[in-house]
């Protein structure tokens, strides 16, 4: 594991789209471990620099795409078409 505060980043060799991230990665800050994604833009006076994005890891998956579908909970019947579970049987 990496150290608190610490991280790294790598060219994103999987960049599909104009707006994929160019580089990604992964940062532990307080115990907890984010994926880190950075594009490289061009601030006001030309100068290059990194716009970044954070978000939690999951265990166990390779790219940020893989833990959003692992951290996503699908609603349950009742919750989509408003039944109250709270049957007296």
């Amino acid at each position: 594991m990496e150290q608190s505060g610490k991280g790294a980043l790598w060219i994103n060799k999987r960049r599909a789209k104009h707006n994929s991230p160019d580089l990604t990665g992964t940062v532990t800050i307080d115990g907890r471990k984010y994926f880190v994604s950075a594009w490289h833009s061009h601030g006001g006076g030309g100068s290059p620099n990194f716009n970044l994005s954070l978000s939690p890891y999951v265990e166990g998956s390779q790219t940020k795409a893989e833990a959003k579908v692992a951290a996503y909970v699908a609603p349950t019947y009742s919750e989509v078409n408003g039944v109250d579970d709270d049957l007296p049987f």
